[in-house]
């Protein structure tokens, strides 16, 4: 089992480390075939982890590219009947200071894969059954249908991968996939690297 996180330190209380209680929870359990990764995108980690992975828990950015980015590096790397959780699937919907949090709701909606999500009774702020927490099974169409989550690239960028970030998952993308979808996510990059620097200017 192994853990990934871009971040050191754990965004509510910079002096602990991320993954704290996690080790604190290894310790009272005794486990010791779990690994963190910190400091870098999961690109950084995906060759020393290894293929056949059977589960991925992808709770990162939630703003686009997000999770989408990810869930296109890590495929190659999943076992065929890979089960992949996402965390924050309508989170766009908690109001205006999530509208942009559209990353997991989008890789739901476009991957191709037995999906299972699941509402959540109203726990008195949500005023609807809340479709938040949403997994899917890939199988044999989903790298077969792949072109749509990377269409989901299209929706315009919150933000953009640091420099070296977005050279990593270009060269998984071009490493794992055929030319057409190379070429197509080569322009869904400079289409959105284009309107944000266009968008910084005015």
């Amino acid at each position: 089992m192994y853990s990934v996180d871009f971040s050191q330190k754990f965004y509510r209380d910079t002096s602990k480390q991320s993954g704290f209680i996690a080790e604190e929870a290894k310790k009272l359990l005794n486990l010791k075939n779990h690994k963190f990764y910190l400091g870098a995108g999961v690109t950084s980690f995906l060759e020393e982890i290894g293929k056949d992975i059977d589960f991925v828990m992808l709770d990162t950015m939630h703003i686009t590219p997000g999770e989408i980015l990810d869930f296109l590096v890590i495929l190659p790397y999943l076992k065929s009947n890979a089960v992949v959780c996402l965390h924050d699937v309508a989170l766009c919907q908690r109001g205006p200071e999530a509208r942009n949090a559209t990353a997991t709701g989008l890789l739901f909606s476009s991957v191709t894969a037995d999906k299972m999500i699941n509402l959540i009774p109203d726990d008195g702020n949500i005023k609807f059954l809340y479709p938040n927490i949403g997994a899917f099974q890939i199988n044999q169409y989903t790298l077969k249908e792949i072109i749509n989550v990377v269409m989901a690239l299209m929706i315009p960028w919150s933000y953009v991968p640091q420099n070296i970030e977005l050279k990593n998952y270009t060269k998984f993308i071009h490493h794992y996939y055929d030319k057409n979808i190379c070429s197509i996510y080569d322009e869904m990059v400079k289409m959105n690297l284009y309107n944000m620097i266009m968008t910084s200017y005015k």
